[in-house]
């Protein structure tokens, strides 16, 4: 069931659904969502893989980026993607959806009216953090760009049952294009090593497994995220884990 422009309100106040909506959004918002804004523009460069148990992404160069007060600015705050051109692009927005909802996108149809196509994708339980997507002009014609422009419109969803929450490399929003990490394969973790190493690794590259260290069950397979779990983080302060990739 999508929910409605009254319900998705009072989320943003009571539980920050939705953070930096513009004031059109907050007060008036269009169709049972908000429109979200355009907030940087990255190239792509480097080289990509996708295997079965790594991939690497690649690296990604900021081109242009929104700015609060360049809005009067206009010529400064313009960037234009050529026919052929692919960007990364990202929403000033950030989201922060919890367990029972997810979101999906549609891009405005002004996007297709130039010649853009923007490659969305779903925003699954537990995510939180700025949206990226892809952004090609497959028209003939050059597009003009204003940051800041309202260029998707984002729907939630309830999720029967509850769902299980995200654990991908992207969350918080993370355009790092590195592979996963595995060099910290075997090692235990105690409450004060644990606090030591919590910031060490980016979030965007950490996708490994905690497993109990006594009965060998698995915690978690992306760490950062189980320290979001209050009753978690407790319970791994008191007993020594095992990092396996």
């Amino acid at each position: 069931m999508i929910l409605g422009s009254k319900i998705l309100l009072k989320l943003v106040k009571e539980k920050k659904l939705v953070e930096s909506l513009s004031e059109r959004e907050l007060t008036n918002p269009e169709g049972a969502g908000f429109d979200l804004r355009l907030g940087e523009v990255y190239q792509i460069e480097g080289r990509a893989f996708l295997g079965i148990k790594d991939r690497e992404t690649p690296r990604v160069r900021l081109m242009a980026k929104y700015e609060e007060k360049l809005v009067t600015r206009r010529s400064s705050h313009n960037y234009t993607i050529q026919p052929g051109e692919f960007y990364l692009v990202t929403t000033v927005e950030k989201i922060n959806l919890p367990l029972n909802i997810c979101a999906t996108f549609i891009p405005r149809t002004t996007t297709f009216r130039s010649g853009l196509f923007l490659r969305t994708g779903i925003a699954h339980p537990g995510y939180r953090g700025k949206l990226t997507f892809g952004l090609k002009n497959e028209g003939p014609v050059p597009v003009i760009l204003e940051m800041g422009c309202r260029m998707v419109h984002i729907q939630f969803h309830w999720v029967d049952g509850r769902g299980n929450p995200y654990r991908g490399q992207w969350q918080w929003g993370s355009n790092n294009g590195k592979k996963r990490k595995t060099n910290l394969n075997g090692f235990r973790f105690n409450e004060k090593n644990l606090k030591r190493h919590t910031g060490k690794y980016p979030v965007s590259t950490r996708r490994i497994k905690i497993v109990n260290s006594k009965d060998k069950t698995v915690v978690d397979d992306n760490y950062p995220d189980f320290l979001e779990n209050e009753g978690l983080k407790l319970l791994v302060l008191k007993e020594k884990y095992i990092i396996t990739p």
